[in-house]
């Protein structure tokens, strides 16, 4: 499901907080050693944004061009 609605996107970080699952990822990344991360379906970018590490490059993509908008301000 594709958040176009501006309201939706607000809720999203709401309803997919930071927690224990991203806490896995970061550190599964940071035990193999990522150098490159590709996170689909990225929503707001919220784990893309906190997964980047000097020396690791990370892609976050999502198919809501609305949800995406706000990753650069991260």
């Amino acid at each position: 499901m594709a958040y176009e609605d501006p309201r939706l996107v607000e809720l999203y970080d709401i309803d997919n907080p930071d927690g224990p699952d991203h806490d896995f990822y970061r550190s599964l990344a940071d035990e193999i050693g990522a150098s490159t991360i590709l996170d689909v379906g990225c929503g707001t970018g919220m784990l893309t944004v906190s997964l980047a590490a000097p020396g690791r490059d990370v892609v976050g993509v999502d198919p809501s061009a609305a949800a995406t908008e706000g990753v650069n301000v991260r």
